[in-house]
């Protein structure tokens, strides 16, 4: 048989129930001008009853809170999630992209770049073709190929430091991954 004051033990289980439903509308409310914020609700559920050994069964014993829950939509957050994973993919490869780029391919033809020298090195190569005793042409000829060899050193060497870059991007942010 229950106590005497079985009745406040209940009433007192739905106060901290809705104590908890109230403050948790407070937080929805302060935060309802909040960029990404969810609204949040309280799960409860009944205690777990008393039995009375009795023909007429058992005796309620109040409410719990089993847990306060996001109001999200899981098939919209996981899209999100994956869609702003491949934005984040793409925009560091377009990054990438555009260095390389700026490495290897000239935007005018006076900039001096890889594709401007190849471009210079095979004019000047084809056109020695015609006369290949001619010693200026020839002479022309080495000193785009010096020009080209000279280009494509650089290329690589940027494109080297470029990696390492990566490289550190790549082990600062598996490190801040792992301290979180």
């Amino acid at each position: 048989m229950p106590s005497t004051f079985w009745g406040l033990s209940i009433a007192n289980s739905g106060m901290n129930a809705y104590q908890a439903l109230l403050t948790t509308t407070g937080h929805n409310i302060a935060n309802i001008k909040t960029k990404g914020y969810t609204r949040q609700v309280v799960n409860q559920s009944a205690s777990v009853p008393i039995s009375l050994r009795t023909s007429y069964g058992m005796l309620g014993s109040g409410t719990t809170v089993t847990g306060i829950e996001s109001m999200r939509n899981v098939y919209y957050d996981g899209k999100y999630r994956l869609s702003n994973s491949s934005y984040g993919k793409y925009s560091t490869m377009e990054e990438g992209m555009d260095y390389i780029q700026q490495y290897l391919y000239a935007k005018d033809s006076y900039s001096g770049n890889i594709t401007n020298a190849l471009d210079n090195f095979f004019v000047e190569l084809s056109d020695l073709g015609e006369s290949v005793a001619d010693t200026t042409k020839r002479a022309k000829v080495v000193g785009y190929g010096d020009s080209l060899s000279s280009y494509i050193k650089n290329a690589a060497m940027n494109l080297q430091d470029l990696q390492e870059s990566v490289n550190g991007q790549i082990a600062d942010t598996v490190d801040e991954i792992n301290a979180i």
